[in-house]
């Protein structure tokens, strides 16, 4: 990608909603997006499994299984639904969201630790999956969210960005 320039941006959904809104970022890629404004468009949507994933060896350490690492709850605090921490309750009634964090790489690093449960993309845990050193707390369960790519609705994307669009 010689024409390319990849920006990690460690923020709220929200800013970077904003970011888009005000042409200060010409692409973005979310799980979620919380109040998008009318000025922006979801221009492609990937289908992307998702596993529930505990480090293996605290498979049977309830305090790991009850702290749920959750996300949503730090950008978008009308939402009171969590699905995937509902599922966990039903096996585990006093399981509560224990971490928050908008970064699914904090999450990993945080399960990976020991720290918690988490939902994160298997495209960023089936290595892990495989060595064994994660398991899937529902195995038999497919969780499935849409990675959505975001402009504005008044902007052309430029040849370098559809490039990147193309890949998906």
């Amino acid at each position: 990608f010689p024409n390319l320039n990849f920006n990690l941006h460690i923020t709220t959904q929200t800013h970077m909603l904003e970011l888009i809104s005000d042409g200060q970022l010409e692409l973005g890629c979310f799980f979620y997006a919380p109040n998008m404004s009318k000025d922006l468009e979801i221009i492609k949507s990937i289908s992307t499994p998702f596993r529930l994933v505990i480090k293996k060896t605290h498979l049977k350490n309830k305090n790991t299984i009850e702290s749920f690492i959750g996300s949503r709850e730090v950008d978008d605090k009308e939402t009171h639904s969590f699905p995937t921490l509902e599922l966990v309750r039903k096996k585990h009634p006093k399981a509560r969201i224990s971490f928050s964090s908008n970064s699914i790489t904090v999450h990993k690093q945080l399960t990976l630790q020991g720290k918690g449960i988490a939902i994160l993309p298997e495209f960023m845990v089936e290595r892990e999956i495989k060595r064994g050193t994660l398991v899937d707390l529902f195995p038999k369960k497919q969780f499935q969210w849409d990675l959505m790519l975001i402009k504005r609705k008044s902007s052309s994307l430029s040849i370098p960005a559809q490039s990147f669009v193309e890949l998906f």
